[in-house]
């Protein structure tokens, strides 16, 4: 069995900004042409035009059997209402995994903002995932 465990359905430097369907059509036949049979798809920390939200991947993979979720989790705007949305979407089975950028929002990962979410994770025993790539952009915290 083929698992790709890091996925996006984002448009990061594309001339044309893709649908959020475009885009899981081209993962799914990429997936097909490569063999591959599950894929995790990661929401990110930022949302916008370009990137879609933790929710909007969630329910556009929600009829994909071979597609789980990894949500990007804001250290700087998760708010109740995400917590809470979160917290039902694991309890579903959809989010496979949390993951954080301690680089880019910058703050250590043992910060006890994070506490909740980590007892989310142990709660529903999901793996918690840090963003370590924070060279890929010069405002990236290697130290974080």
């Amino acid at each position: 069995m083929i698992i790709d465990v890091h996925t996006h359905l984002n448009n990061y430097h594309e001339d044309k900004v893709s649908s959020i369907t475009e885009s899981l059509d081209l993962l799914s036949n990429t997936m097909k042409d490569n063999n591959v049979d599950y894929a995790l798809i990661l929401s990110s920390y930022k949302v916008n035009e370009h990137r879609p939200s933790t929710k909007q991947v969630v329910e556009a993979v929600k009829g994909y059997k071979n597609l789980g979720v990894v949500a990007g989790i804001s250290y700087l705007h998760y708010n109740y209402k995400d917590v809470i949305e979160i917290s039902k979407y694991l309890a579903e089975g959809y989010i496979k995994a949390l993951k954080f950028y301690p680089g880019y929002e910058p703050f250590y990962p043992n910060n006890i903002r994070f506490k909740l979410v980590y007892e989310m994770a142990i709660e529903y025993d999901v793996p918690v995932m840090f963003n370590s790539v924070d060279t890929y952009a010069p405002n990236g915290k290697v130290k974080y």
